[in-house]
């Protein structure tokens, strides 16, 4: 094979390294000669995975490369296969899977800008849930909480205000929540929670009148709006809403000057 090598005979010099199996060599011809496939092959059949994997990440061949390092189950090495291939969800997945949170989350920060697209992939926002609990277990309510706002998981937010002792952004998380519910005394125990911890996010007076009002508790609804109008006397929706209250006790005189107070 050497001999054909010197004088240039490369398919007379292929042919002899196939006689004795010669991968290595045969390796290195087509490599030479800038036959990538061909030269991956060999390694293969010679049963140098790994060899073949590093070959692969040196010239690119990143589908060959996930392949190889898979059936390998070296997961470090499929993760640089999909850092250097761009595909940084598969990236994080695998690295979420291996334990490595940390690891993920920084990729996560570094490369997933595009979260239009991102977050229609429903394994995605599933891996960035399950990244940001992991997160959380780990006191690392921060990082959890940029993601949980990417989510929009207006519940979880809370909470981890609330264990951070960012009581008005808790507040506001929980009127979010409040909004979002369609069962009145869920709503109720948003917008009160909220109160209880920020008794000056007013508008949630408003909200949680109106609750108890739909709720048919025309006392507390009242009670409410009081204090919203107390808060804000320049909202008419306030008067709007006590003058529909008023109408509800058959008060109708209050509930006239309430109506001309929110014209």
């Amino acid at each position: 094979g050497e001999m054909y090598l010197k004088g240039g005979d490369t398919e007379g010099a292929i042919a002899e390294y196939e006689k004795i199996d010669d991968y290595k060599s045969l390796h290195q011809i087509y490599a030479d000669a800038g036959d990538n496939v061909s030269a991956l092959d060999v390694l293969i059949k010679g049963g140098d995975l790994q060899g073949a994997g590093e070959f692969c990440m040196k010239t690119g061949m990143y589908t060959e490369a996930e392949g190889i390092w898979s059936k390998l189950k070296n997961n470090e090495m499929l993760v640089e296969v999909y850092l250097k291939s761009k595909n940084f969800v598969k990236a994080i997945q695998l690295l979420h899977k291996s334990g490595k949170t940390s690891e993920a989350y920084d990729i996560w920060v570094k490369h997933c800008k595009d979260h239009d697209v991102l977050m229609k992939d429903v394994d995605y926002v599933d891996t960035l849930r399950k990244i940001a609990n992991r997160l959380s277990k780990e006191n690392r309510n921060t990082n959890a909480i940029q993601i949980w706002e990417l989510l929009e998981d207006y519940r979880t937010l809370a909470s981890a205000h609330e264990k951070l002792g960012h009581l008005e952004n808790a507040a506001t998380f929980w009127r979010n929540v409040g909004e979002q519910e369609t069962n009145l005394s869920e709503q109720i125990k948003c917008f009160s929670k909220a109160l209880e911890l920020n008794p000056d996010e007013a508008d949630c007076y408003s909200l949680r009148g109106w609750a108890y009002f739909e709720d048919k508790q025309y006392d507390q609804s009242m009670t409410d709006y009081n204090k919203a109008i107390k808060h804000d006397s320049n909202n008419g929706d306030n008067y709007l809403s006590r003058g529909l209250i008023f109408i509800r006790q058959d008060n109708r005189e209050k509930a006239i000057k309430d109506f001309n107070r929110a014209i």
